[in-house]
């Protein structure tokens, strides 16, 4: 029983010292962590500074907000002429087809003398280039003035408003010459068959640009020095 008594004695004993022991370091614990500053403050946005001046004790930069950011960003996009690539092939293989339907006889009417007339004002519209309508629709609805027509290593700015959709080039080329040739003739030979989109837009290259001017806007605003008035009493919070 003695010994009985004994070990309860030194089990209870032993509790209390590793209580001690807990109590010991969580209060070290506490001491030593980070607690709120007598500096700190409490303020809101667009609301006046509530304390005395608030001077910078070392240079730091301004960082923008996300709103600036954001908006930043929106514009670049916004101003972001997109790259397209022509394709040369399309046009000259239409050009081709016409030539031989109308060598097979299936342009009833045309007179001989007006086909070099209208494979002429057929190049002229892929010239200038042939877009599909919703392409130019997305592109008029993001305030798209321009793109960037790839031709070779460089790059033009072509207006938007000046490509054709299929329906405008058709439009084009049977008022060009109207009362030269039978609109009816010209009709019959369907020559909204010859024209193909030949502008595409480049994605991978439009992907990389963007990226890449997205990536040159700087994340702060400026630099704040070391002495200089962050804010003053009475002052609106940005």
């Amino acid at each position: 029983m003695s010994d009985l008594r004994n070990w309860r004695h030194a089990s209870t004993k032993s509790i209390i010292t590793l209580a001690g022991c807990i109590v010991a370091a969580a209060t070290i614990l506490i001491y030593f962590l980070p607690r709120e500053s007598k500096f700190g403050y409490t303020y809101e946005t667009d609301k006046p500074w509530r304390y005395e001046q608030l001077i910078a004790s070392y240079d730091f930069p301004i960082a923008k907000s996300e709103v600036e950011m954001q908006r930043e960003r929106d514009s670049v996009a916004r101003t972001f002429e997109p790259y397209y690539i022509t394709d040369s092939l399309a046009g000259e293989e239409q050009v081709a087809a016409l030539q031989a339907d109308f060598s097979a006889g299936r342009f009833k009417g045309l007179p001989a003398y007006y086909l070099p007339r209208l494979v002429e004002l057929l190049r002229k519209v892929y010239a200038q280039g042939v877009i599909n309508a919703p392409e130019r629709s997305r592109l008029q609805a993001a305030g798209k003035k321009n793109i960037r027509r790839i031709k070779g290593k460089m790059s033009v700015a072509e207006p938007v408003k000046d490509l054709f959709t299929r329906r405008e080039a058709y439009t084009y080329i049977m008022d060009r010459d109207a009362g030269s040739v039978s609109r009816n003739v010209l009709q019959n030979c369907r020559i909204d068959n010859y024209i193909v989109p030949n502008l595409h837009a480049d994605e991978q290259k439009n992907k990389q640009e963007l990226e890449s001017l997205m990536a040159q806007i700087i994340a702060n605003s400026g630099m704040m020095q070391s002495g200089q008035l962050i804010i003053d009493r009475g002052q609106i919070v940005t």
